[in-house]
């Protein structure tokens, strides 16, 4: 990373940033809210694609529901997340732990919008509604624990 994270890191904004006691905090608390709601709204349509929970829900309402919240989580994790990149990118982009959370981020809200709109068709879940489920819930999982992780392998 060298000379690009240590230029991104000497930017004005990456000073500010660091110079403004409340901001880095105040991104971290809208980040996690937005992770929160994402993985909830998550969690909901996969419970449901399984067979788990709210049988009686038709699934794409609940795709109705989930969809317009789960793009809407992601376009505040990106600006929440490149702030919070910004801030300390030497810390971040060498990490191991956030590539592999971006990795499992990307994957399961992909595979969660490919599920939403497989919903939206009226389609019913062959074999792979159940497993695709269960892939997601562990993606999340994984995301969750290297965010958390970043702070401990800089």
């Amino acid at each position: 990373m060298g000379v690009r994270a240590d230029w991104l890191a000497n930017s004005g904004v990456a000073v500010a940033l660091r110079e403004t006691p409340w901001a880095i905090p105040a991104i971290q608390c809208v980040h996690i809210a937005a992770i929160a709601l994402l993985i909830s709204s998550s969690v909901l349509a996969q419970m449901r694609i399984a067979g788990w929970m709210a049988v009686d829900q038709p699934l794409d309402q609940i795709a109705s529901w989930v969809q317009p919240r789960l793009r809407l989580c992601i376009a505040v994790l990106l600006a929440t997340g490149l702030l919070m990149i910004l801030s300390e990118p030497n810390r971040t982009l060498g990490n191991p732990a956030f590539w592999a959370k971006m990795g499992a981020v990307i994957f399961a809200f992909g595979l969660t919008e490919i599920q939403v709109r497989f919903a939206h068709s009226g389609g019913a879940f062959p074999g792979w509604g159940r497993p695709a489920a269960f892939v997601v819930l562990m993606l999340w999982i994984v995301a969750i624990a290297c965010g958390r992780w970043i702070a401990y392998l800089y």
